[in-house]
């Protein structure tokens, strides 16, 4: 078996250059020649592009076999750097998923039916913890509140303003998670959008988030 005199590897490009060695002097030489890489990319941008894209198409099982072992061998590299990065970057990331989930309305509920169907004990213990905050809350709801809040309301939602339709959702306006009574005073209507970006935000965090209050 063919073995390379300076690494020792045994894998060799068609061409017969070691494939490590060669990786190896590729990085040592765009190190030092960091300036004419940059330009050519610059440069060359639609090309790299197109050939970058040909590539992929051409590799699809390796490149996924290539992330699949690596995303083995670093489980724990890879959860740590994620951990930063959502530590660091917490007010970007919140702010992505209301646009997301505000572009796509229909696929984020179809997203979030298909986790419950999944998780029907978690979705259990959600609601079980609910109903304790409450009762643990005190107040009920008096009949007819729905249509008093579509009156006061003039039919549209408190914190965006476009119209309620057949699928408003009934929300705290200090979450229950938050001391929040479940009680006439602390009910609002919400579209399901700005409901379920709201969650158990305090609504003055939220609202300052939304751009709202200064």
């Amino acid at each position: 078996m063919k073995t390379c005199r300076k690494c020792g590897s045994t894998a060799f490009y068609d061409n017969g250059g070691c494939k490590p060695c060669t990786r190896a002097s590729s990085i040592k030489w765009r190190e030092k020649n960091q300036e004419r890489v940059r330009a050519y990319r610059a440069n060359n941008r639609e090309q790299i592009t197109i050939q970058v894209a040909e590539y992929r198409e051409k590799n699809k099982e390796k490149i996924a076999e290539q992330r699949r072992k690596y995303a083995i061998e670093n489980r724990n590299k890879i959860i740590l750097k994620d951990a930063k990065y959502r530590a660091a970057n917490a007010g970007k990331r919140k702010a992505q998923a209301i646009v997301y989930r505000k572009n796509h309305t229909e696929k984020h509920r179809a997203s979030s039916a298909a986790w419950a169907a999944r998780n029907k004990e978690a979705v259990r213990i959600i609601h079980q913890n609910r109903r304790y905050r409450k009762k643990e809350n005190g107040g009920t709801l008096s009949r007819g509140l729905i249509g008093k809040l579509i009156k006061l309301q003039n039919g549209k939602c408190l914190c965006c303003g476009v119209a309620l339709g057949a699928d408003f959702h009934l929300d705290h306006v200090m979450p229950l998670a938050r001391g929040g009574a479940h009680n006439d005073k602390n009910m609002q209507l919400l579209c399901p959008t700005c409901n379920l970006n709201k969650h158990a935000k305090h609504p003055v965090d939220f609202m300052q988030e939304r751009g709202f209050l200064l």
